[in-house]
């Protein structure tokens, strides 16, 4: 079944305020505030997932030297746990527009 819907929506084209978020690999998000042309309150989220990635890297690499494959499975699931709890409240953050530190 296929349904079509069409319908009238008016667009906004003046905004006082805008923020930006950019996705990536060395730093989770980065948000910065566009605020009536100027830049202001930049934040750098994720350095903690860096180091726990980090960690676990280390980890894994020296089980794997051991041939611990039972270990290296478990200890790969707690990072995903870490991981996972901090992502949501990295996002949680931004949506919100929580200023304060996050990890």
């Amino acid at each position: 079944m296929n349904v079509t819907i069409k319908f009238e929506v008016s667009i906004t084209t003046s905004f006082h305020k805008i923020l930006a978020v950019d996705l990536g690999e060395r730093t989770i998000a980065s948000t910065v505030l566009l605020c009536n042309g100027e830049t202001s309150h930049p934040h750098f989220y994720g350095k903690t997932v860096r180091g726990i990635r980090r960690h676990y890297a280390r980890l894994h690499k020296r089980l794997g030297e051991k041939k611990a494959l039972k270990t290296i499975k478990k200890v790969g699931h707690a990072e995903k746990r870490k991981v996972n709890a901090i992502l949501y409240k990295i996002s949680k953050a931004i949506v919100e527009g929580q200023n304060e530190k996050m990890p």
